[in-house]
């Protein structure tokens, strides 16, 4: 439960499904000790629309990754990456079913509009093995 609004208790329910995801990476080794790396993947959601919420607005999502790796001898070596993170856009609107208030499955249907965002990501890691 998230709260009460004129005594009707709202639930917060986002009714997860089971969903796919497809990954694909390829590593290119430029020499011995330098690598570079590639990477796709194509997340589905688990979120039907009709339980949309914007406290997780969950999307489907394609992630494009690059890397390098580069060994320098013992025992140092430093990995980088770069990923971008895309994710389609839902269009939600009121018309959807359970709109109405004490039926609604996440408090409001303050959600109506366009969703969509895009997340850059990078990495470095410096590392020593003993």
């Amino acid at each position: 439960m998230i709260g009460s609004e004129d005594g009707l208790l709202i639930s917060d329910r986002n009714d997860w499904n089971d969903a796919n995801a497809y990954r694909l990476g390829l590593t290119y080794d430029i020499s011995p000790t330098t690598q570079l790396r590639f990477g796709y993947s194509y997340d589905r959601t688990g979120q039907e629309d009709e339980h949309f919420n914007t406290r997780v607005p969950d999307s489907d999502l394609h992630l494009f990754a690059i890397g390098v790796g580069q060994d320098f001898g013992q025992g140092w070596a430093v990995e980088a990456a770069y990923m971008y993170v895309r994710t389609e856009e839902r269009k939600i609107s009121s018309s959807i079913p359970c709109r109405q208030l004490g039926d609604e499955v996440n408090g409001s249907d303050a959600y109506d509009g366009k969703y969509n965002s895009s997340v850059n990501l990078l990495a470095l890691e410096i590392r020593k093995s003993f």
